[in-house]
């Protein structure tokens, strides 16, 4: 769920006739549930209530469309126009993973072909002895060199890649993210089994993957594109009740209807979609640890997070009912609560900081490819030999 639809199910304009203290201490908890932001919450509430007391706003009506338009003034960014006056124009794209770069990369390159600009879109052919590449795998890496640009990932020097598909990958690794939901809810309860989710998840998408992964390598035919991969495998919900087993049965029902239909209508590339399934586990590919290996994107905006915003939505229930249950109240419990919401974080910002997936085996690999590099160039640089022009930096499961 994207932050806008969060914005839109916050129920508190309808449950409040006055604009009372309670109504804007549920309201800063409700924009914190949004993921608006601890800071932003406060800030935004803040200007809510001094607008409404210098414009004489009593009703809950116009509060709601004062509070619409701070957060649209939050929104604006200035001059959106980019400088295409000095040619050619370079264009650099800065942002934190899962923020839409590539998207917005192809759909600007897309509008200025469309306005007769002459666009290019340009990589790095190949790393040199003063260059280092670091690059996400993709599918290149299942590949085996099977494809030309697998061929080439695999063998170039001074390249290093995730071996995951790509580094959300790592970001959404299960048993990491018991500690992301303590530190966006500062409840460290262990109410969901992470990694007894994401492998069954997994074993669950584990035939579509073959057949999406197996598309992909034909590279000229759609049997199963990306598109109707992440529609086939994507949460739109999870019920954490029996660890999310409702959620998975349905998911389930899904992918085996998917999977019928694909086999109905490509019968002749059955057996090849099986052999390429026992490709696939000669490097590393489990139906248990699929989700390692699926697109990025998919993975950490339409299950990770579906999954955490529903586990941190009940943990938050949880400590608001603790303190609620207390024995404080009135303005002690007020602050009690205040100072609680205070201290809760975006999910996604927690996600994106994650750092707890040093355990996960695949990047223990890469990190042994880097140290292997460090021991090599360590060793040349006290021969004073000059840097052989090819160093291979994956290596074989």
């Amino acid at each position: 769920m994207g932050f806008f639809d969060k914005i839109k199910k916050i129920g508190i304009f309808n449950g409040f006739s006055q604009l009372t203290d309670d109504f804007y201490d549920e309201l800063e908890e409700s924009l914190v549930m949004a993921d608006l932001g601890a800071e932003t919450t406060l800030e935004a509430v803040e200007e809510l209530k001094s607008r409404c007391k210098a414009e004489k706003i009593k009703d809950i009506e116009g509060a709601r469309q004062c509070m619409r338009d701070i957060l649209a003034e939050y929104l604006t960014t200035g001059d959106l126009s980019v400088d295409m006056v000095n040619t050619p124009a370079v264009v650099l794209f800065i942002g934190v993973n899962g923020v839409g770069k590539t998207t917005s990369i192809g759909k600007l390159a897309a509008r200025w072909k469309r306005e007769g600009k002459k666009v290019l879109l340009s990589m790095i052919d190949s790393p040199a002895d003063d260059l280092l590449l670091c690059v996400d795998s993709d599918f290149d890496y299942l590949f085996d060199g099977a494809t030309e640009q697998s061929g080439r990932l695999l063998s170039a020097g001074n390249m290093f890649h995730t071996y995951t598909y790509a580094t959300e990958n790592y970001l959404c690794y299960a048993p990491s993210l018991h500690n992301v939901c303590v530190k966006a809810t500062k409840n460290d309860t262990r109410i969901f089994d992470f990694v007894r989710f994401f492998d069954r998840y997994s074993q669950t998408i584990y035939p579509l993957f073959l057949w999406y992964a197996y598309s992909a390598k034909l590279s000229t035919e759609n049997v199963f594109t990306l598109v109707e991969f992440k529609a086939s495998v994507r949460l739109g919900y999870v019920d954490i009740r029996r660890n999310g087993e409702y959620t998975l049965e349905w998911l389930r029902r899904n992918v085996e209807r998917r999977r019928r239909s694909l086999e109905m209508h490509n019968p002749d590339m059955v057996s090849d979609v099986e052999a390429f399934g026992r490709e696939l586990r000669e490097r590393g590919v489990e139906p248990e640890n699929t989700y390692l290996f699926m697109h990025g994107h998919t993975l950490m905006d339409n299950v990770t997070l579906v999954v955490l915003s529903a586990v941190c939505d009940k943990l938050r229930q949880l400590s608001l009912a603790k303190i609620q249950s207390s024995a404080k109240q009135g303005v002690a419990l007020r602050n009690e609560l205040s100072n609680y919401t205070n201290t809760l974080r975006s999910i996604r910002d927690v996600l994106l900081d994650n750092e707890n997936y040093t355990s996960c085996p695949l990047y223990k690999r890469l990190r042994d490819d880097i140290q292997a590099y460090l021991t090599a160039m360590i060793a040349r640089i006290k021969q004073q030999e000059p840097c052989p022009t090819m160093l291979r930096c994956n290596f074989e499961p």
